[in-house]
């Protein structure tokens, strides 16, 4: 048996739907993304300094996220380029794929507000801002049902990370004080 048409659409809604969920702080939908109650194979040693590759559970990756992204104002997610493979070892009772995607990710802050700056001042732009340029690289299995999740992700940078790198422990220490932005209303 192989992929159907309907297949493809909804497996690239899965990536989809993971880049709108970090970007709206909506981590109902990033939960429903994944395998549960299983381990999620979770790889960012390509992309992050000081990551072991690990097996994690849907709560401890939603809390990683909520971490990373909660303290910065925005940040936007851009997947494109999408290749999806039939894996040869399909899942128990459906199918499994591997998918690639190309992903830019932006995440901002305002250090003006954020460092108390006198209202009206500005700062230079390129300050406010990290970009990280990369692959996504995913496992996916279907539930036999007609449902997708994502049960391994390994995340690789294609060029060095760009901007103020400083943003992300800036962001991080702004969510544990409790700063961070407030998911998007619906």
């Amino acid at each position: 048996m192989g992929l159907q048409h309907i297949d493809y659409e909804k497996i690239r809604q899965v990536l989809y739907d993971i880049a709108y969920a970090q970007d709206t702080l909506d981590w109902q939908l990033f939960r429903k993304c994944w395998v549960q109650p299983e381990l999620i194979d979770f790889d960012v040693a390509g992309h992050l300094d000081g990551y072991e590759v690990q097996q994690l559970p849907v709560e401890e990756l939603v809390r990683l996220s909520q971490e990373a992204l909660g303290g910065f104002d925005c940040s936007q997610h851009v997947v494109t380029n999408i290749t999806i493979v039939l894996d040869d070892e399909a899942a128990a009772g459906g199918l499994a794929v591997n998918v690639r995607a190309l992903i830019t990710a932006f995440h901002y802050l305002d250090l003006a507000r954020a460092s108390g700056v006198e209202e009206g001042k500005t700062v230079d732009g390129r300050n406010h801002e990290a970009i990280m340029r990369g692959v996504w690289q995913l496992k996916l299995v279907s539930n036999g049902a007609g449902e997708w999740a994502i049960k391994g992700i390994n995340v690789s940078r294609l060029a060095p990370l760009t901007g103020n790198l400083e943003l992300y422990n800036i962001a991080k220490k702004r969510f544990h004080d409790g700063l961070g932005r407030l998911p998007l209303r619906k």
